[in-house]
């Protein structure tokens, strides 16, 4: 299935309404992640029904899916969870990923809804973005382990921050990199992959961030939400 982005906002006036009250509710004390999952979810349902409408293309929104991190052994007892994982439930038993999301509670920088060149300078915002960006990368390596997405492609994901988001290709991986996990040092004892994984979080603290960062309630993020599943769909074709 083939179909080209769009470069108008595929959503109704009434639909972003809805979705910017639901923006400036989360950035609300006191701020929790719940509320940015309502949202998300709500702006993926708005954007799933366009796409089945106009387009036939259906996928399912499995909210907090639990991915083993070493499916191969039983006794590891270590999952991964996106908060959205965006996909089919086949009848086979298995699932097919085609992305999904990693998001997290809003900063206090946000609160006055800044621009997004502004929010990047902020260090709170690219601290949080970082350290969802390393969760959102081990995410998607316990998927390629256990099957739900394919191992010899770049993977696209959501990562958001309060109403803020960038979407963010990871991989290819090579076999040491799957066996990386980078947000909770792996159970090995060895002291050495411990630093090296808090140099990665230190390293990517301080990086610039370079993909483009995105509103939810406006029509230039729901330009780039759609278009984000209008690229996921192709995955398994």
């Amino acid at each position: 299935m083939s179909f080209s982005e769009v470069h108008l906002c595929p959503l109704s006036n009434n639909q972003l309404i809805d979705l910017s009250d639901g923006v400036h509710n989360i950035l609300q004390s006191p701020m929790d992640e719940s509320r940015s999952y309502g949202v998300l979810n709500e702006a993926l349902y708005m954007h799933k029904g366009i796409l089945q409408q106009e387009h036939g293309v259906k996928f399912m929104i499995i909210p907090q899916l639990r991915i083993p991190w070493n499916p191969r052994k039983k006794s590891d007892k270590r999952h991964n969870i996106p908060d959205i994982g965006l996909g089919k439930l086949p009848r086979d038993g298995g699932i097919r990923l085609q992305g999904g999301a990693e998001a997290k509670v809003a900063v206090e920088c946000m609160k006055s809804l800044p621009s997004p060149d502004t929010i990047c300078q902020d260090s709170d915002f690219r601290n949080a973005l970082s350290l969802a960006s390393i969760q959102g990368g081990d995410q998607i390596k316990s998927a390629i382990k256990s099957g739900f997405l394919p191992d010899d492609l770049s993977i696209e994901w959501i990562v958001m921050i309060g109403p803020y988001f960038v979407l963010r290709y990871y991989g290819p991986f090579n076999e040491d990199e799957l066996l990386t996990r980078g947000y909770r040092p792996n159970d090995s004892g060895d002291a050495k992959v411990s630093a090296l994984i808090k140099e990665m979080k230190d390293e990517a603290r301080v990086t610039t961030i370079t993909d483009p960062i995105h509103i939810l309630g406006t029509p230039e993020g729901a330009v780039a939400l759609h278009n984000y599943l209008i690229r996921s769909t192709s995955l398994h074709a």
